[in-house]
């Protein structure tokens, strides 16, 4: 995570540059001392993430999008979905989909030799498997750039949500259910068109809160201090077929 957060910070510091802000006017702005910013951006001092998100502000920019622009580069073009090739191969060698969903989830090669039952000659073959299809770019000092967005979105017809997404969620759900304790919500509400479509927003934007704050941790914290959570967030029109089965 250092070398992420090392990043983030150098994307920082060329937007302050580039802004054509001087240090000096930026400390003002946050109300520090100009050693302080200094200290800051070059890494010397712990940044607190509502000083990162004033700086944000400061310059004009999403922490989303910097965080973006960190890990893949201001001039490079982030794919937001998988192609049918990519989607085809990922679905059809559960090893090389599982390492690919692990470096969605913000795990590194470290990190992975640790966890996972894999060696360091088979993870290699992997690396340069995903790198070949272009969903990651593997270096030879064997660093680890994402090519496409960790959250890039599945083909509603193609291989990966039909073979892993309905068993990932009968799983989840069978466990956050199957615990007496946990925070689970379950509603049939009768609503207008135009409430659904409230409900709907505010959904999207707890979805983009709870992305940007992955982002944020991902970028600044020691891999130690996260844990991983999944969370479901749905709505639909629907009634469950127990009561359609009795309705005319």
């Amino acid at each position: 995570m250092a070398s992420d957060f090392n990043r983030l910070l150098s994307t920082l510091k060329g937007l302050v540059k580039t802004s054509g802000m001087t240090y000096a006017e930026l400390s003002k702005k946050l109300g520090v001392s100009e050693p302080t910013v200094k200290r800051i951006l070059s890494g010397k001092s712990k940044i607190k993430l509502d000083t990162l998100e004033e700086i944000c502000k400061i310059l004009k920019v999403d922490f989303f999008e910097l965080a973006k622009m960190a890990r893949f580069g201001p001039s490079t073009e982030s794919i937001p979905f998988l192609s049918p090739e990519q989607e085809e191969a990922l679905g059809s060698d559960e090893e090389l989909f599982t390492l690919f969903y692990a470096f969605t989830l913000g795990y590194t090669i470290p990190k992975i030799l640790k966890e996972f039952v894999w060696t360091e000659n088979k993870l290699e073959g992997f690396l340069l498997k995903l790198d070949r299809l272009k969903v990651i770019e593997y270096s030879t000092n064997k660093k680890v750039k994402m090519l496409v967005f960790r959250k890039a979105r599945w083909s509603y017809e193609g291989p990966l949500l039909k073979k892993y997404m309905m068993t990932m969620l009968e799983d989840f759900c069978s466990k956050v259910y199957g615990e007496k304790r946990g925070n689970r919500y379950f509603f049939n509400y009768p609503l207008s068109d135009q409430s659904r479509e409230l409900v709907e927003e505010k959904i999207r934007d707890l979805a983009r809160e709870i992305e940007r704050l992955s982002e944020i941790e991902i970028m600044s914290l020691p891999e130690e201090n996260i844990n991983f959570t999944s969370i479901l967030l749905a709505s639909k029109p629907w009634m469950p077929g127990f009561i359609e089965k009795y309705k005319k």
